[in-house]
């Protein structure tokens, strides 16, 4: 379990330092990119910290940090969504592009340009493929719709517009 976390919270903020590159270079999206980045690659150099602790009032010590880390790493992406400076500026609508089963986020890679000049693109692995990582268990249709609609719950999301990969493009739900 240990290690499962420490890789998490590695994947996350390297998720996070390719999506503080997108942002906008302006005073606003540097000072946000910045304190982001800050906070989110902490989480995971604490954690990592805190498994290598000496005492167990060390490991709470550096596992409160983390928790700190991570509020504070939300409060960051909840400011940039809410400013609007996430995104590709033009795009008014969020486009979530779900892969085939057996397929992960690089099969839309050659369609993601063309796209993001329209809209803000998320292209999505599904539990168990590409970056994700595979925890060992079965995971339903069910678990991953939920982790759509979840993404569909984001500011700007339209559940008209995501097509999935296994139907061809064609609209996943609407």
């Amino acid at each position: 379990m240990e290690k499962d976390l420490e890789a998490r919270t590695k994947r996350f903020a390297l998720s996070v330092i390719r999506f503080s590159s997108s942002l906008p270079r302006t005073r606003e999206g540097d000072v946000l990119a910045r304190q982001l980045l800050r906070s989110a690659t902490s989480i995971g150099a604490n954690y990592r910290e805190a498994n290598r602790g000496v005492s167990r009032a060390d490991f709470a010590n550096k596992i409160g940090t983390v928790q700190k880390e991570a509020a504070e790493t939300q409060y960051w992406l909840e400011l940039l969504l809410d400013s609007e400076l996430a995104g590709s500026g033009n795009a008014q609508e969020l486009l979530i592009l779900i892969p085939g089963l057996a397929a992960d986020h690089s099969c839309w890679r050659l369609m993601i340009p063309r796209l993001a000049a329209e809209y803000t693109v998320v292209a999505v692995d599904n539990r168990g493929a590409g970056r994700t990582s595979d925890a060992g268990r079965f995971f339903s249709i069910e678990d991953m719709a939920d982790d759509i609609v979840a993404l569909a719950g984001l500011p700007n999301a339209t559940a008209s517009r995501t097509p999935d990969r296994a139907s061809r493009g064609r609209t996943a739900w609407s």
